[in-house]
C-alpha cells in the first residue's frame, strides 16, 4: 500500500508536484548567494543555542580541522594539540572564509566550512602545507564567545 509520502515522491520525480513560484525563487536566490557571493558555505553538523552569534571584535575559542578539498589530507588541528585556538573575529586575524563564516555559527555549534580559495589562502597558498588556489574544509566548534561558553 502507498502512502502519502510514496506519492510525493513520486510526483517529485515526473516534474508533476506545483511549488509555488515564489518558494522556488527564494530557495534559488539563496543557495546562489550562499555558494557564490560568499565563497564559503557553512553546513551545521550539531546545532548550538541558536541566540548567541559572534560580532565582529569578539574573542572565540574553538576547535577545528582543516583538510584539502582536493583529496582530504589534513592540514592543521586544534584537536591534535589539545587546546583551542583564540582569536577576534572580524578583524582580519584569520582567513576570509572564517572571518563571514564563523558569525553565522551560534555558540556550541559544529560546522563544516567549505572555504573558495579567494576566501582562504588564494594564490600564493600557505607553503608547504597548502597549495596555491586549494579549496579548504574545516570541521569547526564554536566554544566560547567573549566570557560565554558552551
Amino acid at each position: 500500500e502507498k502512502g502519502v509520502w510514496d506519492e510525493v515522491r513520486g510526483d517529485m520525480k515526473d516534474g508533476s508536484v506545483d511549488v509555488p513560484e515564489e518558494v522556488t525563487e527564494s530557495f534559488v536566490l539563496k543557495t546562489d548567494a550562499q555558494k557564490a557571493a560568499e565563497g564559503v558555505e557553512v553546513t551545521t553538523t550539531k546545532e548550538g543555542d541558536g541566540k548567541t552569534f559572534p560580532k565582529s571584535g569578539d574573542t572565540l575559542a574553538m576547535h577545528y580541522k582543516g583538510t584539502l578539498a582536493a583529496d582530504g589530507s589534513k592540514f592543521d588541528s586544534s584537536y591534535d594539540r589539545g587546546s583551542p585556538f583564540k582569536f577576534k573575529i572580524g578583524v582580519g586575524q584569520v582567513i576570509k572564509g572564517w572571518d563571514e563564516g564563523v558569525v553565522k555559527m551560534s555558540l556550541g555549534e559544529k560546522a563544516t566550512l567549505n572555504i573558495s580559495p579567494e576566501f582562504g589562502y588564494g594564490a600564493r597558498g600557505f607553503p608547504p602545507v597548502i597549495p596555491p588556489n586549494s579549496e579548504l574544509v574545516f570541521e569547526v566548534e564554536l566554544l566560547q564567545i567573549n566570557d560565554k561558553k558552551a
